[in-house]
Parts: C-alpha cells; structure tokens; sequence
C-alpha cells in the first residue's frame, strides 16, 4: 500500500510559518543612575631647599679675552661651591655673542659677551652665606631662586593630598544623595586627576646681585595639591 504524499506546497507554507514564529521578548537592561564628583586636597610642606641659578656675564674687546675672563671666574665659582659641598651642582648655559652698537644707523661691532650659568640647591638656612661668597668669588648675575621641598618630604605630602581628595568627593557625594534621599552603593570608576607641587619663584635679576650679598634668606612652605574624580552607583 502507497504511503499518501502531502503536495510540496503545503510543505513549503509549513516551513514559512516556522520561520515567522515570534521569538522571546528582549528585556533592554535599565541604565545605572550614576553621581560623578571631584575631591579636592591640599597639603602644605616646608620647603627646607633653595634651588638658585646664577651666572658670570662678561665683555671684552675680542672673543679670546671674553672666554678667558669668564672662564677664569667660572672655575672660581664651581671649585667655592664644590668646597661648599651644594647639591645637584650643574651648568645650566655657556654662551658667546658679539655686541654692537649703533651709529647713523649703522651696526658697528663693538666687543663680545661671554655668560656662563649654573644651577645649585642648598639648605635654606645657609644659602644666604653661598650666595654671598658666590657673588664675592665673581659672579655677576642671580637669574633665579626658588624654594622647594625634599623628595621624601614631597611624596608624604602628596600622599596624604590624595587621601584627603579621595575622602572629599565620597563625602561629596554622600551629602547629595541623601539631601535627595538616596544612597551611595558602590564605586564604578576612581580617576586621579593630579598630584601637583608647584613652588614660589621669587626673581633676583642681574642689577641686585651686588645687594643680595648678606641678605638673609627664610623658605617658605610648598603646597601640594591632588584632585581625584569618583563615579558613585547609587
């Protein structure tokens, strides 16, 4: 006996409705509430180090006697401030540059300059004295002094700046959400912004090197800032 065969079309449809079944609803995931805020912390440390950069400017008549002269109180100048065993003792510039003048609205070569300039780090409480004696062994110029902290010193200060930026913005964070009558549940993102110890920079030019010498010289102190951004799930 022959099996009764169904006719291809009727196949065909039933496969069509399979295709067209609907298939389970997708649930889109609820977006998470999120309070962003920034904390800030400030620690102040002394700055116990002076950081100065002077030099010797030189003219003369010919090259030759521009480099001899400021070569012979460059030498004069680092060997006092080896003596004074300073700190981070480096040159910083050595230059040598024709000088003019002018007549009927000529250039007319007048002479060379010769500078050398070098960089050092002292105690703050003896730096007035090296400054003195710098000025005394021939130099010419005070470019800058800055005041600063030491390494060990810094990073305590930064430290504690990062924690008390990080406790700011939680705390922030809190006095919104329950001003709102929420609650904070879990932290979601920490970014830290900075961690930043700019110092004061006080100038000492070239015309007030001869009045620097004897001056006394007091350090200050060096504020350390830090920001950190939280983002809270609440």
């Amino acid at each position: 006996m022959l099996s009764q065969q169904r006719p291809w079309h009727w196949l065909a449809l039933t496969t069509a409705a399979l295709l067209v079944l609907p298939g389970p609803a997708v649930t889109e995931p609820s977006p998470q509430r999120l309070i962003t805020v920034t904390g800030q912390g400030r620690e102040s440390v002394a700055a116990k180090l002076l950081e100065v950069n002077l030099g010797v400017e030189v003219q003369a008549a010919t090259a030759e006697a521009a480099q001899a002269e400021v070569s012979r109180r460059a030498d004069s100048l680092v060997k006092l401030l080896r003596d004074r065993r300073v700190e981070q003792l480096t040159t910083t510039g050595i230059t040598l540059s024709p000088r003019y003048r002018y007549r009927d609205n000529q250039q007319i070569p007048d002479g060379f300059t010769a500078t050398y300039s070098l960089q050092f780090r002292s105690p703050s409480n003896a730096a007035g004295s090296v400054i003195d004696a710098a000025i005394k062994s021939g130099s010419t110029r005070i470019d800058s002094i800055r005041f600063v902290a030491t390494g060990p010193e810094l990073e305590t200060a930064q430290a504690t700046a990062l924690r008390e930026a990080a406790a700011d913005a939680r705390q922030k964070a809190d006095i919104v959400l329950r001003s709102l009558g929420l609650s904070a549940q879990e932290i979601q993102t920490i970014q830290v912004n900075s961690a930043a110890a700019p110092g004061p920079v006080p100038q000492l030019r070239t015309a007030v090197a001869d009045s620097a010498a004897n001056v006394p010289i007091v350090g200050g102190e060096q504020d350390v800032t830090a920001s950190v951004t939280l983002q809270i799930r609440y």
